[in-house]
């Protein structure tokens, strides 16, 4: 696959600047991932995804939800996820449709 830009973080500014709203694009973004997975796993496979605070993370929430009829479906956080952020509202939905969600893991974060 040939890439076409280095980075898709203007386009996503731009499509916001827009009026086309964060939680559109992560919807869309999650789309397209659980669609791939649909083809790649057989249904009643477990998926886990591991999930940062960030938008990121709250696009694969969002693809562990999509996929949970189908699939076991686990999302580990990395991080606490900042109160009101995509992050934790995907995380919140996501958990009503049936993801196991798994946070405060215990890591030494001093590690190098």
């Amino acid at each position: 696959m040939k890439k076409l830009f280095k980075s898709t973080a203007k386009f996503d500014a731009r499509a916001v600047e827009m009026g086309i709203g964060e939680l559109v694009l992560q919807e869309n973004a999650a789309r397209a991932v659980a669609d791939l997975i649909r083809e790649k796993i057989a249904p009643g496979g477990e998926v886990i995804a591991l999930c940062g605070g960030g938008n990121n993370g709250a696009d694969a929430l969002a693809a562990v939800r999509m996929l949970a009829g189908d699939f076991e479906c686990k999302a580990i956080l990395t991080r606490e996820l900042a109160e009101g952020s995509n992050a934790a509202k995907q995380a919140q939905i996501a958990k009503k449709t049936g993801v196991k969600i798994i946070s405060n893991l215990n890591y030494n974060s001093n590690l190098k």
